[in-house]
């Protein structure tokens, strides 16, 4: 038997030997020709141990580190190498009990030898014959796992691909019984991050919320865009530019209280949109059944419906208002989602936008059914009937049903 190597704790982290831009390239391309392309199909170097230096093979025959005291990282055996390498006697000889998988089955399929059955690298009875404790890693934080063994935990080919290995090890702390040392665990990353994740939870202070002027807000939401100052229209700019690359944004946004920026930014997405949220075929179907509430709403796509659906009942909170306030409002909301120009206060809204100018046959149509839906959902929810959370329900079309005596159907 070949000599093996000797048993440390190195604590040695293993990093992937290219950059996050390659990385990136791997994980958009097709499972199914990764390895071939990248990993070198049964040339990759993870699948054999010639292309590595003694001290990065604990296991002889297989690329492989001691992270802790007790845990073995390991590329992925084959029931080849198992055999050859007698690694089962290796186990024993260094005192590993146990077995944690960390494979997908028929990931790396064309790395190194052929999988096996079980779509595995090796056949996980081989280990389990020879009274070792095989576990899938869904299993690792089960009340009944194995405590105080050595573990080996063979992952796919590159076990970096995981990031890195001290992190992907951090979930034994949790198990109870294990000896990982404060000190290990204070100094893992996985569980700092965890660490700050429970404390930001716990010490998250209760929201303030402010409270506007309701006559604050439907001016607000009535003016025109292309109408507010050099200043705003940069602070939203710079809004769009944040939220649609970071998440600095989108933090920004949960704080913002100046009223004429949200609308800005409600309106420039709505009137962005690739295709409008009442489309040509929506406004054909409000002509003939807008005397319909129920029918006419049915016809509309179910994703469509919340949306409309939100903003109506968004509007029905903004008291005291004046009837005429609210029509106006109506209007702007059919503006916007309609991607079309609307006669309000005498001016055509949104202006410089290139928008056609909604005709006033539809126009008439389209108030009375929002009207009417308006008044629909305004006496629902004020009647605060039980409703089933959206969340909590996985057919959106039997929520509907539910909410509004309504079902999605399929536009024809």
């Amino acid at each position: 038997m070949e000599q093996l190597a000797p048993r440390q704790s190195n604590k040695l982290q293993v990093q992937a030997n290219y950059n996050k831009l390659s990385d990136h390239i791997r994980r958009l391309t097709p499972q199914g020709v990764q390895c071939s392309v990248f990993c070198g199909g049964v040339n990759c170097k993870y699948e054999n141990p010639e292309n590595w230096k003694a001290d990065s093979i604990a296991i002889q025959g297989i690329y492989s580190h001691w992270v802790t005291d007790d845990i073995l990282a390991m590329a992925r055996p084959s029931t080849l190498s198992i055999i050859q390498k007698n690694v089962i006697q290796q186990f024993e000889s260094l005192g590993i009990k146990s077995i944690i998988n960390l494979q997908c089955p028929k990931e790396h399929a064309s790395c190194g030898q052929p999988l096996n059955e079980s779509g595995f690298s090796y056949d996980p009875n081989m280990f389990m014959e020879n009274n070792n404790i095989f576990q899938d890693n869904e299993k690792l934080q089960s009340p009944t796992s194995p405590t105080n063994d050595t573990y080996s935990a063979p992952s796919s080919p590159n076990p970096s691909e995981s990031g890195d290995i001290s992190d992907t090890f951090s979930e034994f702390s949790t198990l109870d019984g294990d000896d990982m040392g404060e000190e290990l665990l204070l100094h893992n990353s996985c569980f700092k991050k965890l660490e700050i994740k429970r404390n930001f939870l716990q010490d998250q202070p209760a929201e303030d919320f402010n409270t506007q002027d309701a006559t604050s807000l439907v001016d607000a939401l009535l003016v025109d865009y292309h109408e507010l100052g050099v200043p705003y229209r940069r602070a939203i700019r710079q809004y769009q530019n944040q939220i649609n690359n970071s998440q600095l944004g989108w933090l920004r946004l949960s704080r913002e209280t100046n009223l004429k920026i949200l609308a800005a930014l409600l309106y420039e997405w709505l009137e962005n949109l690739k295709t409008p949220i009442l489309t040509l075929h929506s406004f054909e179907n409000i002509v003939i059944l807008y005397k319909q509430t129920d029918a006419c709403f049915r016809k509309i796509p179910v994703e469509d419906a919340y949306l409309i659906e939100y903003m109506l009942r968004f509007l029905s909170k903004v008291q005291p208002i004046s009837k005429d306030d609210q029509e106006k409002m109506l209007k702007r909301f059919i503006a916007a989602l309609a991607k079309q120009s609307i006669v309000i206060n005498d001016k055509a809204i949104p202006s410089e936008k290139g928008f056609k100018k909604l005709s006033d046959g539809t126009f008439q149509c389209t108030m009375i059914f929002f009207q009417s839906l308006f008044d629909l959902i305004d006496n629902h929810h004020n009647q605060k009937s039980d409703l089933p959370n959206i969340e909590d329900n996985e057919d959106e079309d039997e929520l509907y049903e539910e909410a509004y005596a309504v079902k999605t159907d399929e536009v024809v």
